[in-house]
């Protein structure tokens, strides 16, 4: 299994099949991407023309097609994953829930107070575009001793993002679904 398919496999676990609120399938939520290819399929399972066993297996591919270009290239996933598979899972739930932007900023902001005032590397821009900078900064602080331990970088910068995640989220906590989305926190 990939390291695409493995943080596809995470996040779904959240996002559930077929709801008619949105209406919504697998997180894709028609409002905001009316466009995408599976809406053809669910309007057939919907008059009738399809069982729901066939539908989720035609909707496989569109899924993972979906997520891979919209959030895992974006955020350049193959990459991140390469440094570290976690810290991509991460990238990419956190993209999938409040956008790549929202996410990869989180990131550098992450990084950037990481950074002991700058003298294990320099700040960077926090502009939500995934880059090869944002990618070296990323490598170099992995690669960083904290406490003593090397590995202690990794959960630290975890930790951390997951701060960060979770300010984007307590502005949202009217919604009747809140509490499901500190559940995807799940992945430190």
């Amino acid at each position: 299994m990939t390291p695409f398919h493995r943080a596809l496999t995470h996040t779904l676990a959240a996002e559930g099949y077929y709801t008619d609120s949105g209406p919504t399938y697998r997180g894709i939520d028609r409002r905001y991407w009316p466009g995408w290819e599976g809406w053809a399929i669910i309007d057939d399972w919907l008059a009738g023309d399809i069982t729901v066993p066939v539908r989720d297996a035609a909707l496989v591919e569109p899924v993972e097609r979906f997520y891979r270009a919209q959030f895992w290239n974006r955020i350049w996933g193959d990459r991140v994953a390469e440094l570290d598979e976690g810290v991509a899972m991460g990238l990419f739930d956190f993209s999938v829930h409040s956008g790549c932007h929202s996410a990869v900023r989180a990131l550098q902001a992450s990084m950037n107070d990481l950074n002991r005032h700058g003298r294990t590397y320099a700040d960077i821009a926090e502009d939500g575009v995934m880059g090869s900078r944002t990618l070296e900064t990323l490598r170099r602080q992995l690669g960083t001793v904290y406490g003593g331990e090397l590995g202690n970088a990794r959960r630290i910068l975890l930790n951390r993002y997951t701060v960060e995640r979770g300010v984007i989220m307590r502005g949202a906590r009217d919604r009747e679904d809140w509490p499901g989305w500190w559940l995807r926190l799940s992945w430190v």
